[in-house]
């Protein structure tokens, strides 16, 4: 959604998947034999992938590969755990990002055009782990099973690959590797 590379076309498809998820994913969770469920989440999915598909992707992604590689945790697990940490440092980074996500908060409707964009992608972040509390997802890198003594000795080389990964062009922020390390150090 944040994608350099984003669009008019990823936009509407991004946030239109974003909207259905929130909708659907706790109750398709919740329930596997909810047909109507499984059928919305199977339609924002497949926005989601004709969006990223045109516009790439970014930071979130370069370190969930890394953290899949390293630790062995599931990709879309990894993607969850990182993404309100990856949000909070794209919007700290830049105010057209900020504004971008609060945007995604307002069309979501977890924050208002009273909301300050800070404001709005407080709540986009709250809404998030609210739902991935509700989910029961790991929300640490100990919970999903890793070290912590793990987690240290493979902290440069899970920054260090990271950097080299090909989502990350597309990212609107380019971070360090003490960065990366940094967005890391908070999953611990």
């Amino acid at each position: 959604y944040v994608s350099t590379e984003a669009t008019d076309f990823s936009d509407a498809l991004s946030e239109k998947s974003v909207r259905i998820a929130l909708e659907y994913l706790l109750p398709c969770y919740l329930d596997g034999s909810d047909i109507k469920a499984r059928e919305r989440m199977h339609n924002a999915s497949t926005m989601a992938g004709i969006a990223f598909n045109n516009a790439n992707l970014g930071l979130n992604h370069s370190i969930a590969h890394q953290l899949g590689a390293q630790f062995h945790i599931p990709h879309g697990l990894a993607n969850a755990l990182l993404l309100v940490h990856v949000i909070r440092f794209n919007a700290s980074k830049c105010v057209r990002v900020e504004a971008k996500y609060a945007e995604l908060a307002r069309v979501c409707q977890m924050a208002t055009v009273h909301d300050s964009n800070a404001e709005a992608v407080q709540l986009l972040q709250e809404s998030l782990l609210e739902l991935m509390t509700k989910m029961q997802v790991p929300k640490t890198l100990s919970e999903a099973g890793a070290s912590y003594e793990t987690v240290i000795q493979s902290l440069d080389d899970v920054a260090t690959n990271a950097l080299k990964d090909v989502c990350l062009p597309t990212n609107p922020i380019q971070p360090t590797h003490q960065e990366i390390r940094g967005i890391v150090m908070q999953l611990i």
